[in-house]
């Protein structure tokens, strides 16, 4: 896995996957509450990557335009700082699945944005999906 790229197999596409990871997955929200993450641990059936990430932005957001801008800010944010989550501190032969999803953002609110807006918020829940991994990694080597 490249450090700073965001090739398609690490982008959670699958229909099944997407609702395996809604029926079982972990939520968080931000402090800020902005944006919302979820993640489940699941089996790997390919070496090399430890996350797939889906983006999810609603359609009362705001038009197609502005969604995209949106999607793609997520992405960048995520692409930059996806190191937080090393493959070190999950189980080996275990990636996440990991879904991004925009609570607050509305284009009537915030018609131009930044990748500063949401840098901070998927920061805060990437260290939050490391940090309940290592609780369910250390809860398993008992």
């Amino acid at each position: 896995m490249s450090t700073f790229g965001l090739p398609k197999n690490e982008r959670l596409s699958s229909k099944k996957d997407i609702s395996y990871l809604f029926d079982e997955g972990a939520f968080f929200n931000t402090a800020s509450g902005r944006l919302r993450s979820g993640y489940v641990l699941v089996p790997s059936e390919f070496p090399g990557f430890y996350a797939k990430t889906a983006f999810i932005v609603p359609k009362k957001s705001g038009k197609a335009f502005w969604r995209n801008r949106l999607r793609r800010l997520l992405k960048e944010a995520y692409r930059l700082n996806k190191h937080i989550l090393s493959p070190a501190e999950i189980f080996p032969g275990y990636i996440y699945h990991i879904v991004l999803i925009n609570i607050f953002f509305r284009q009537q609110k915030h018609p131009t944005l930044r990748l500063s807006d949401v840098s901070d918020d998927v920061i805060e829940l990437l260290s939050a999906i490391r940090d309940s991994g290592k609780r369910i990694s250390s809860n398993s080597n008992r």
